[in-house]
Formats: C-alpha cells, sequence, structure tokens
C-alpha cells in the first residue's frame, strides 16, 4: 500500500482484497489502486465516463 490519508480516510494503492479488507476495518471510505481499476491514459478514461461525450 502506498499510503493512507487519515485526515479524510482514503486508501490508495490497493492492489488485494486482503489490503481491501483491512482498510475497510480501519473505516477508511475511499479507495483507489489497481485493485479496482488499471491505470488510464485521460483520453480512455473521458470515454468510459462519457461515452456521448467521445463520439
Amino acid at each position: 500500500m502506498a499510503s493512507i490519508s487519515w485526515g479524510g480516510r482514503v486508501a490508495e494503492g490497493i492492489e488485494t482484497t486482503a489490503q481491501w479488507d483491512y482498510c475497510v476495518a480501519l473505516g477508511c471510505a475511499a479507495f483507489q489502486g489497481n485493485y479496482f481499476a488499471a491505470p488510464a491514459a485521460s483520453v480512455a478514461l473521458r470515454q468510459q465516463i462519457c461515452p456521448a461525450a467521445s463520439a
């Protein structure tokens, strides 16, 4: 895990179910990492979020 920001309880660098479970047990409410989605270029991300705008 890269880091955990305790101010907003955002867990970064989640790569496994065990890491996610651990952070949930600590009370984290927001997560990011390869467990949820691989890094993507901004164009690809924009197409996923707003497919109609990309056409």
